[in-house]
């Protein structure tokens, strides 16, 4: 069982009296006052993991917590081609210490060049009552030592617009994340070592004046641990979607294909090879109803693939790959009112 209550205000002050610049303040606190877990087999209590009946919970926790976050941010526009952001916030985590997260963002619009963005910033993320405290006889997982996770970001981008109806965007980014939560080898929640991911995106969206639509995306990445890399991390994805009138009124089409280039898995020991998927929609929304109607067809080519999944033994078998749907419809309807 698990209960959770909590409450919070929070408030803002926009300030734009100043010619050419836009002030935010702000705070903000939330109480967590009840954060409770329990774990027992009802009508015994806890069995132990020697099999043995206790009358008591396995887990009977109760928790609580609290964040103080105060925040500004003053965006600065320089000429009529530069905007300039920049932001603090000081985040009070009581018994898990004090965060100062500083950001900033540079935009400039070069005219036909395109608009280029510079972007910096850091954030955290306080472990989970589950994270901190999910421990029985059997399945010693929670760790009330958790440090909050921090990660700094940097990221560079390129928007190009031809027209009113298409767009180029690129994107380059780095992220580095310290004291990230994932298991030891006891399967116990810790903190890692230090994590660092760097990646390219590029997409292009087409619009045309008879409704049809076309966005695709290309990434490349790569996101790794200090000491190895992560199971289920594709480093290459590409997508398209098209969408287009099929000639019947209110009724459109829609094609999605996604490519994932091969993930590695079992610990590095196993890779999952590439494939690729397609999906169809077909949807038929009737102007001035107020109901409509859509059919998905997914995995169109009933391709046979496998996902990563958490390594287990059962009966002696250790699976680290999971078989996924083939081909599958699903027909949705929708009423408003």
């Amino acid at each position: 069982k698990a209960r959770g209550s909590w409450w919070g205000i929070e408030n803002r002050l926009v300030n734009t009296s100043w010619s050419g610049q836009r002030w935010t303040v702000g705070i903000e606190y939330k109480a967590n006052w009840r954060q409770n877990q329990s774990n027992f087999d009802r009508g015994y209590g806890c069995i132990n993991a020697d099999s043995s009946i206790s009358p008591n919970p396995c887990l009977d926790s109760h928790q609580n917590s609290r964040q103080l976050t105060l925040m500004a941010q003053d965006e600065i526009q320089l000429g009529s081609a530069n905007l300039l952001t920049l932001g603090l916030s000081y985040n009070d985590l009581g018994k898990l210490g004090t965060f100062w997260s500083p950001r900033l963002g540079m935009t400039h619009d070069a005219g036909q060049a395109g608009l280029f963005k510079l972007l910096y910033g850091t954030a955290f993320r306080t472990p989970t009552a589950y994270e901190r405290a999910y421990t029985t006889s059997t399945f010693a997982y929670g760790n009330p030592n958790l440090a909050p996770e921090k990660m700094r970001s940097l990221e560079f981008s390129w928007e190009k617009r031809f027209s009113q109806l298409s767009r180029l965007t690129a994107t380059v980014y780095h992220f580095h994340i310290d004291k990230m939560v994932t298991t030891d080898d006891n399967g116990v929640a810790a903190n890692s070592a230090h994590t660092n991911g760097s990646g390219l995106e590029i997409e292009y969206e087409q619009r045309w004046s008879n409704g049809s639509r076309l966005r695709t995306g290309y990434t490349v990445q790569n996101a790794a641990e200090s000491s190895h890399s992560f199971d289920n991390s594709p480093h290459q994805m590409a997508k398209l979607n098209l969408a287009v009138p099929t000639g019947i009124t209110h009724l459109m089409a829609g094609l999605e294909a996604q490519w994932i280039s091969s993930r590695q898995a079992n610990i590095g020991s196993e890779r999952i090879p590439s494939y690729t998927l397609a999906n169809l929609n077909l949807s038929y929304t009737p102007s001035g109803k107020h109901w409509e109607i859509a059919l998905g067809i997914y995995n169109l080519f009933d391709h046979r693939h496998n996902d990563p999944v958490a390594t287990d033994e059962v009966l002696g078998v250790r699976r680290w790959q999971m078989p996924q749907l083939g081909r599958s419809a699903m027909l949705r309807t929708t009423l408003h009112f």
